[in-house]
């Protein structure tokens, strides 16, 4: 919901989906002004992007992979969502993409071995500053 009023000032598609697990999530992203510069809204269970058809010049992923919540599948999908050049966008919790164990690290390697994609940007960032949390920022073109 908060990234789409954000992105929609910085660039206009003429279509831009927001997906989310909770129906309640999408409502209140559908509430925000101009709709939030949403024009459809799709809930589905990562890695399944339901309704989200492809495919997208840009996959921007905001508070999405984080501990029990997405997996790293749904990276897979994205891929697969997203048009050869396009790009795609997202933060993963430091701690938990340097933990092997939650396959982060492991899959984005072999995606990057297997021609899907390539690393234009990785920064380390404050992503909950008050817990002291930081956050790797990705940046992938397929």
């Amino acid at each position: 919901g908060v990234a789409g009023p954000l992105l929609s000032a910085q660039y206009q598609p003429s279509r831009m989906v927001a997906l989310d697990l909770s129906q309640g999530m999408l409502e209140k992203a559908s509430a925000l002004p101009n709709q939030g510069g949403y024009t459809h809204f799709v809930q589905a269970c990562c890695p399944d992007l339901g309704d989200a058809q492809g495919p997208f010049d840009l996959c921007i992923c905001a508070g999405t992979f984080i501990p029990n919540h997405a997996p790293p599948e749904t990276l897979v999908s994205l891929v697969k969502a997203t048009q050869p050049g396009g790009f795609i966008c997202f933060s993963v919790r430091k701690h938990f993409f340097d933990d092997v164990e939650s396959g982060f690290s492991t899959l984005q390697q072999a995606l990057v071995d297997q021609g899907k994609w390539e690393l234009v940007a990785k920064e380390e960032r404050d992503y909950l500053p008050k817990q002291q949390i930081n956050a790797y920022y990705f940046a992938y073109r397929v």
